[in-house]
């Protein structure tokens, strides 16, 4: 795990997000009998998740945004092989 200082002397703001979490989990009142569920595995799961990702950028020119999600997936691609759960937020500073 980075620490915040790292993350500010690599020039990211590290920053808090609120989460849902429950002490339980429940199956849902009404599945959704043909879904496939299952852990992203393949680098063509990762691929297909970046494609996913790409139409929510309104913002940042496509190239750019592209080259980040392909980072993201990757960093979250090996924290999924590691076995770790958790998850980093961080932003460039303005």
């Amino acid at each position: 795990m980075v620490s915040a200082e790292d993350a500010r002397n690599a020039g990211l703001s590290p920053n808090r997000n609120t989460v849902m979490t429950a002490h339980a989990v429940s199956p849902p009142s009404r599945p959704n009998r043909d879904a496939d569920i299952r852990i992203l595995d393949s680098a063509s799961d990762w691929d297909a998740a970046v494609r996913v990702m790409e139409p929510n950028n309104t913002t940042f020119p496509a190239a750019e945004y592209r080259a980040f999600l392909q980072r993201y997936a990757a960093s979250m691609r090996a924290r999924r092989q590691a076995g770790t759960r958790s998850t980093t937020s961080a932003r460039r500073r303005s």
